[in-house]
């Protein structure tokens, strides 16, 4: 079943992981708000949308539309959602209260090299302070929390290094301290987990 994983975090929230086996046959039907030509994009597209009618069979997917930003939402706001995607996996998190971002990449080295574009000098002290006690690649979690706060936040002016700053990780609780600037600072805690060479981090706040 490529439902691989699903949890109720809370009463009014849900997450849920795709393995992604299909073709782009099995999501005839779900509907799209625009054209996407790339044939490997299209597929995740209609993989992350069938997920949340998974998470929520009521999931009213027709009419989603995207914000003046670019983000697709509801504008009913019945639902708050995020999906996002490797080649792999389809992983979202839709809540009815709150809102949400999710974010899921496959471990690569390959990010250690955009660190100093998305990280401040706070950033990577606790960087450096947590590598004996986060299993995997910590640069792949930190690119991560970073990209789950800014799918949160909804708004494309948004500077990883200098608007979003992770003031500590805790890997006992799978849970990280953001501060997001704004309009004012806000204080989030983004929650992560490690499976089968990926992470994923999400945030419903």
């Amino acid at each position: 079943m490529p439902l691989i994983f699903q949890q109720d975090i809370n009463e009014f929230a849900k997450i849920g992981i795709w393995e992604l086996k299909e073709t782009e046959i099995f999501f005839s039907g779900i509907p799209t708000i625009r054209f996407i030509p790339h044939k490997n994009r299209r597929l995740q597209h209609l993989a992350g949308r069938y997920l949340l009618s998974i998470l929520y069979p009521n999931f009213p997917l027709d009419k989603i539309i995207l914000s003046e930003n670019g983000k697709p939402i509801l504008f009913d706001c019945s639902f708050y959602f995020s999906i996002s995607h490797t080649s792999e996996y389809i992983a979202a998190i839709v809540s009815t209260k709150k809102n949400v971002g999710i974010d899921i990449e496959r471990m690569s080295s390959k990010i250690k090299g955009v660190m100093p574009r998305i990280t401040s000098s706070a950033d990577m002290k606790v960087l450096n302070a947590q590598k004996w006690v986060i299993e995997n690649q910590p640069e792949t979690l930190m690119w991560c929390i970073k990209e789950a706060v800014y799918k949160w936040g909804g708004e494309r002016k948004v500077s990883f290094q200098k608007d979003i700053n992770i003031v500590k990780i805790q890997p006992n609780e799978q849970l990280a301290i953001v501060h997001f600037q704004r309009e004012m600072l806000l204080s989030l805690k983004p929650r992560y987990q490690f499976f089968n060479a990926h992470c994923m981090v999400w945030i419903e706040e």
